[in-house]
């Protein structure tokens, strides 16, 4: 297969397209590469739409509301315990190990978290079966990232295979994978659109932030002359007044007006209908990244139901995603139920729902 022949298989871009013409190739590995020049797919590409290109999770994360979005579902669920309770009701004991710390070599939060960042923004997520009990089941396992795995024929990339290699964590000749699918194709996969929106809007604000109107303007209203120096000395005094003792004094010859920074020029309700509908994206309750919908009203009143929300909506899909899988019969023995317990997120006085729900699976 010709490089331009994987380069389309790779980005599933239609065969229609024709291949660009590459004039000169260099090694990436030369002692100066500035005779390479930055290829884009833009510019391979200039008819197709820019919007429409997957967009990476660093540049997702570089907008406020993406990343507030992570955290509310990451950085929540990364941080929970795995339960595990055995056909006849009691807790599993028996391979929990796996639940309390997937790998030996890093903590459960650190496995979770880059498990449900994959799952967030790539829509699926990978385990590396690197030890396993007598019966076959997983004892300890490595987080691949889903970037490092063909999704088509599961092959892992071989530079990653020989990292966990490196790190006492190789999987063998055969790899085992224990693959997790995401309650959506993946904010990188279809949000583009939506996340390059929200940037410029950002950009444009900041553009706004960075060249003011000025808050203060003092306007004369007489005919009588003002040099350069005369106008830097009312302004000066002026200032210098109002940092003082917060008061000026104008006579009839000048009046005060203030500007300010109008609302509109920060574009504050078109970067939060952005948050919105990038909140509505990644399935979770608007006003859980203080995303506000125009006509709801939230109070302290309403905090537990918006907990609840979150929770309900928000976080047990993500949750549901990992639970259901593990509770699967090459995971764990037959009959055992993996749930996430939700218990410390609720006020002492709440009544808890401890745990997300984990569908009933087929009997055997």
């Amino acid at each position: 297969m010709s490089w331009w022949s994987s380069l389309r298989a790779s980005l599933a871009v239609p065969a229609s397209l024709p291949a660009p013409s590459v004039p000169q190739l260099g090694s990436p590995w030369s002692p100066d590469p500035s005779h390479l020049t930055r290829v884009t797919l833009a510019e391979l590409w200039p008819s197709v739409d820019p919007s429409q290109w997957p967009i990476t999770q660093i540049e997702a994360l570089t907008v406020p509301a993406v990343s507030a979005v992570r955290m509310r579902i990451v950085g929540t669920l990364a941080r929970l315990p795995l339960v595990g309770t055995s056909a006849d009701g009691t807790p599993f004991t028996v391979g929990a190990g796996l639940l309390s710390q997937p790998d030996d070599l890093e903590p459960h939060s650190t496995t979770m978290t880059n498990t449900l960042d994959d799952l967030l923004f790539q829509g699926r997520a990978y385990w590396g079966v690197y030890s396993a009990y007598a019966d076959g089941r997983p004892a300890s396992v490595a987080h691949v990232p889903a970037n490092r795995v063909d999704q088509q024929t599961g092959q892992i990339d071989a530079a990653w295979l020989e990292w966990l290699d490196r790190t006492d964590r190789g999987l063998g000749e055969r790899p085992r994978l224990i693959r997790f699918d995401g309650p959506h194709p993946g904010l990188c996969n279809i949000g583009g659109r939506a996340i390059r929106s929200a940037a410029a809007l950002d950009r444009s604000a900041q553009h706004a932030a960075n060249n003011p109107v000025p808050s203060i303007e003092l306007r004369q209203t007489s005919q009588a002359p003002m040099d350069e120096t005369a106008i830097r000395d009312l302004i000066q005094g002026w200032i210098k007044a109002r940092q003082s003792h917060g008061v000026g004094f104008t006579n009839s010859g000048v009046e005060v007006h203030t500007h300010g920074q109008q609302p509109e020029q920060l574009l504050i309700d078109g970067r939060n209908q952005q948050a919105v509908e990038l909140a509505r994206l990644a399935g979770i309750p608007a006003s859980s990244i203080d995303a506000g919908i125009p006509g709801s009203n939230l109070t302290y009143a309403n905090l537990r139901d918006r907990l609840h929300d979150l929770i309900s909506f928000g976080l047990t899909p993500y949750a549901t995603a990992i639970s259901a899988r593990l509770s699967m019969n090459d995971v764990t023995p037959h009959g055992t139920k993996v749930r996430f317990d939700f218990t410390e997120l609720y006020p002492v006085t709440a009544e808890p729902a401890a745990t997300a729900p984990t569908p009933e699976r087929n009997p055997q």
